[in-house]
This record gives structure tokens, C-alpha cells and sequence, in this order.
């Protein structure tokens, strides 16, 4: 029989010293486990020391956690290196992540695309290379504008041009020479074809017309707005033809003539000439495609107005990942 334990512990006596004997054995472990305990935490402070000695000042903070914590690190250290702690290298820090892109906007809800028409009068016949070349222009505008505009560029109706055989001979349209008379001419031609329409809704037009205008003349076709653009037989020699030498001016190379494409849809797009070009004022943006930056194609660039307006209209309504639109 056994009798319980008092609340002073004076009755030890009565329990059996087998117990006792255990009881005994287990208080010796604890006290030479408290013994090891205060020699670790003894050598993690230790450690802890040297540690903040040799390692990189911006990672000392990482010192000042637990002991717990540190003596995690010392048997990991210890045991890593065979029972005796070596210098620390510097650890690296981990490499910078590369900066964020700004977003693409995503297009606006539009289903306008552009068509591309050649048109020849009735006494011309199809030449391949114009039409080679006009595809040549509008697959690399189109990418262009998307360049500058972070991705969104336009929805091309087909990646080659439509081809219109007019009604008229080529006399007809030059005579008389110049603007309105060579834009309304060939206009009204084009119908016999498509259903052009100015406003930009379904489609924004853009006529290449092979219609050779005087040199001596001003520009009857090289014009856009409202939906429309005209180009004529000076921008089809030239984009089909590297040595063209328009009008005596010398060879422009195909870059000029695919800017005047940009300048020109820019106009059909909505884009008026920057503040002060047509005052000829010296604050005129001369560089910008809107100006005459287009001659320099493809080194000219879209004003950050001319983007903005370009961005909230519905022109700009694919991506140029996309192909063909």
C-alpha cells in the first residue's frame, strides 16, 4: 500500500523505492540536460558574434530573431562543415525582377477594317509590281503603327489590295489637272467597283489610283481625311520601283513613299497636320509623320496627341500580333 503524497512532500516515505529510485534517475537527466542546454546557449551566443562579424551588413538583421532560431543555424552551420563554424560568405541577393510593362490596352469594340483598292483607269491594265508594292506598304504600316502605339495598330480587310478596273480612260482624270477635280474624278470612278463611302464606317478607303499627274501640277491625289485616302501613280513608281526618280528630284527609296502612306491614312484616320505646320510657324513639329517626318520613314514617329487620339477612336481595333488583323 502506498499513502498520498502531502502537500508539504513529506511523504516520500511511504512511496515505493522503486518509483523513487526512477523518479531520481529522470531529475539527474534533466540537470545535465540543463547543464548541455546552457553550454549550447553558451556557443550559439558565441556563434551568434562571430557570425555578425563576418557577415554582409545588410543581412545582420537576420540575426536578431530567436535563439531558438539561432541555434537552428549553429547545428546546421556545425554540421555542414564537420563540428567547427567557418567564416560566412556574403550571401547574394537574390536578382532583381525585370521591370514590369506598361499593359496593353485592349481594343475598343470596332469591326471597321481598311481596304486597300489599285485602280486603273480603263486604257491601263494591271501591273503586278504596283500591287506587290502597295502590299509591301500596308503590311509594313500597319506593323509601324502598331510600334508606336504599344501593340494596337488597324484591322486590315485583306492582306493584298482589290483591284478596280475604272470605267475611265487616264486622260479623263487629269484634265483639268489638280485638287478637288483628280480626287472627285477618281472617286466617282472607284464606284463602278466598290462601294466607297467616306466617314470611316464600315471600312477607311485607301485609293491607290494609277493616275499620273503633272509634276508642274499641285496635288490632286496624295490627300486624305474623312475616311478616304488618294494616293496616285507617283506613289505606285515608287514603291514598286527602287531607282524611281520622281520628277526629277532623285531617288527617294521605298521609305518616303510608305511614310506618305502613313501620313496620308493618318489624315483618313482623323490626324490634322501638327499646331503650326501649315502657318509654317518654327514651332512645327518638322519631324513627326504628320508634318514631314514621313519622308524619313521609318525614323519618324506619332506626337503624343496624335496617339491619344488615335487610341480612344475605334480606328485602332487589333493588336499587330495579329495577323492581317
Amino acid at each position: 500500500m502506498t499513502s498520498t503524497v502531502s502537500k508539504s512532500g513529506g511523504a516520500r516515505a511511504s512511496v515505493p523505492k522503486q518509483i523513487l529510485n526512477r523518479l531520481d534517475k529522470l531529475d539527474q537527466r534533466f540537470d545535465r540536460l540543463d547543464a548541455k542546454v546552457d553550454a549550447v546557449h553558451r556557443d550559439v551566443l558565441e556563434l551568434r558574434a562571430e557570425l555578425v562579424s563576418v557577415i554582409d551588413p545588410k543581412y545582420r538583421p537576420l540575426l536578431a530573431v530567436g535563439s531558438r532560431t539561432i541555434a537552428c543555424l549553429a547545428v546546421c552551420i556545425l554540421a555542414a562543415c564537420g563540428g567547427e563554424a567557418e567564416p560566412v560568405a556574403p550571401v547574394q541577393p537574390p536578382p532583381a525582377p525585370p521591370p514590369e510593362q506598361p499593359p496593353v490596352l485592349p481594343p475598343p469594340v470596332s469591326s471597321i477594317t481598311v481596304r486597300f483598292v489599285y485602280a486603273s483607269p480603263s486604257d491601263r491594265p494591271f501591273n503586278a509590281e504596283y500591287s506587290a508594292g502597295i502590299e509591301r506598304a500596308l503590311v509594313s504600316i500597319r506593323e509601324w503603327y502598331g510600334e508606336q502605339l504599344g501593340g494596337r495598330t488597324f484591322t486590315l480587310q485583306s492582306s493584298a489590295p482589290e483591284w478596280c478596273q475604272m470605267a475611265a480612260p487616264h486622260e479623263s482624270f487629269i484634265t483639268p489637272p489638280g485638287y478637288p477635280y483628280v480626287w472627285d474624278a477618281v472617286e466617282i470612278a472607284v464606284q463602278d467597283c466598290v462601294p466607297l463611302a467616306s466617314g470611316g464606317d464600315p471600312h477607311v478607303w485607301v485609293v491607290y489610283a494609277d493616275v499620273m499627274e503633272p509634276c508642274a501640277d499641285s496635288y490632286g491625289l496624295g490627300r486624305g481625311g474623312g475616311g478616304l485616302a488618294f494616293m496616285g501613280a507617283w506613289d505606285l513608281e515608287g514603291l514598286s520601283d527602287p531607282e524611281w526618280d520622281h520628277c526629277g528630284g532623285g531617288v527617294l527609296g521605298f521609305g518616303r513613299w510608305i511614310g506618305g502612306l502613313g501620313h496620308e491614312i493618318g489624315h483618313a484616320f482623323g490626324l490634322p497636320h501638327p499646331p503650326g505646320c501649315d502657318a509654317g510657324l518654327s514651332t512645327c513639329d518638322r519631324e513627326a509623320l504628320m508634318a514631314v517626318g514621313f519622308a524619313a520613314w521609318p525614323d519618324t514617329y506619332l506626337r503624343g496627341d496624335e496617339k491619344k487620339i488615335l487610341l480612344e477612336g475605334p480606328f485602332m481595333n487589333t493588336t499587330s500580333s495579329s495577323e492581317g488583323g
